[in-house]
């Protein structure tokens, strides 16, 4: 992996999180409905068949959205986990101006997300590129890694 292209890697690590979500919405809901439906009868035949296909992976789905509010919230906890660092380190207080720090991380957050992912619909011509790769593994480990860390860390620095 080289990281010579930020918005390459940062498109490759939120392809990997929608894959993640994708799989584990498989696991958690679908499945478990769809054996629900065979085991009661209600889909039968071509129309479970059809249901099956209904929720084949696509890089547009549902998912999509929920992978880029946690590639936001994610980044947001890595500034946020900085920023209680740097106000323990130097012994800021911050009373009035938590406020500022509340909203304005996720906004950075946010804006950070949107220029490296979604302006232009970038996403989609890296999905193209990423599906042709065979690392689809690396990234998705390395994206679940990246967010578990991230969660950690975070949670780490809150009992600082």
């Amino acid at each position: 992996m080289k990281f010579k292209n930020p918005e390459k890697w940062w498109n490759y690590v939120y392809l990997s999180t929608d894959k993640l979500l994708h799989l584990l919405s498989l696991i958690l809901f679908i499945k478990p409905i769809l054996s629900f439906y065979k085991l009661t009868g209600i889909l039968k035949g071509p129309k479970l068949k059809r249901a099956e296909r209904g929720f084949a992976y696509s890089e547009t789905g549902v998912e999509a959205y929920f992978a880029f509010s946690w590639m936001v919230f994610t980044l947001a906890l890595f500034f946020g986990t900085i920023g209680f660092y740097l106000v323990k380190l130097f012994r800021i207080d911050i009373q009035e101006e938590a406020v500022y720090f509340i909203v304005g991380v996720p906004l950075l957050s946010f804006c950070i997300n949107w220029f490296l992912i979604r302006k232009d619909d970038k996403y989609l011509t890296y999905a193209r590129k990423f599906k042709k790769e065979q690392e689809n593994r690396r990234w998705l480990i390395l994206s679940l890694t990246i967010h578990l860390v991230s969660v950690a860390v975070f949670l780490l620095s809150v009992f600082l």
